[in-house]
């Protein structure tokens, strides 16, 4: 697991040139949303009535934009994927995804389908009942006009609330893993296959890699915990500042990021490493 998440560090860090070259369209599409979010927020808070039509037209056009978003983030982990493997050179990806980050793109669709499925079965009998035991008292509040003691109230009731539901969202996740962790390294396979090694020969030489499930959960749900830390150990109404929001905001989206890359470094070397093992020693 060590080896993993210091080798994975050491691709992210040697390569921030490769990172725009390969994930330049997502880049450029949320400064976009950016400007255009501004640009509707200060169009609803000038208008009594905004027009119902623009409305629906606006979260149709958003709703597109992040269908577009995470067929890019596919092709760009495709690039990623082969520059770890393979080697190869980053170059300016196409902003039209291709068919093998179509393919890339639909294996992760269908294990977030799960994860999110298994998620909202869990979270729909235990939020109501945390809610109930926690912020029963407090009720609902205005953050943005309630006085600051109401607010630490609040953040002091919801905390635990935050903390349960991130330890259920890990354990889910690492019993996912586990449970799927033969197919982990379907995605590097899509990204890099060729006709030869076959997928089942790839899945039959996976006992090596014991620590590739905890490797991934430490590295995906690392922004989390830093975001649960920063909610738990800074006051609400600084929080709330919102200079201070625009920073935390834009340092969330770099930490995620980089988390993201780093998972896909350490699934590019779990299946280069398994490709290089032979048939005959599956074991490390």
């Amino acid at each position: 697991m060590d080896r993993f998440l210091r080798d994975g560090f050491g691709e992210v860090a040697g390569g921030l040139g490769a990172v725009v070259k390969s994930f330049w369209p997502v880049f450029l599409v949320y400064i976009a949303m950016g400007v255009v979010g501004v640009g509707f927020g200060y169009f609803v808070m000038t208008s009594d009535a905004p027009d119902l039509t623009f409305l629906l037209l606006y979260f149709i056009i958003v709703f597109v934009v992040l269908i577009y978003i995470f067929l890019a983030l596919s092709q760009g982990a495709v690039a990623w994927h082969r520059r770890v493997v393979l080697g190869e050179a980053a170059r300016w990806i196409s902003p039209i995804p291709r068919l093998r980050s179509l393919k890339y793109a639909w294996a992760v669709f269908l294990f977030s389908l799960v994860f999110m499925i298994s998620y909202l079965i869990i979270a729909s009998f235990t939020l109501p009942y945390l809610h109930s035991i926690f912020t029963a008292s407090i009720g609902q509040i205005d953050l943005t006009k309630a006085p600051a003691e109401q607010l630490e109230a609040w953040r002091r009731a919801v905390w635990p609330i935050q903390l349960i539901l991130l330890a259920i969202v890990i354990v889910l996740a690492a019993a996912i893993l586990w449970l799927g962790r033969s197919w982990l390294l379907i995605f590097p396979f899509i990204s890099v296959r060729s006709t030869e090694p076959a997928f089942g020969r790839i899945r039959e030489s996976l006992g090596y890699s014991s620590g590739l499930v905890g490797s991934l959960l430490a590295v995906y749900f690392l922004s989390s915990l830093l975001g649960l830390a920063y909610y738990l150990l800074v006051p609400m109404s600084v929080q709330l500042l919102p200079v201070l929001n625009v920073f935390t905001t834009i340092l969330g989206v770099v930490i995620y990021f980089f988390c993201f890359l780093w998972g896909l470094s350490i699934l590019s070397l779990a299946y280069r490493r398994a490709v290089a093992v032979p048939e005959t020693n599956h074991a490390d």
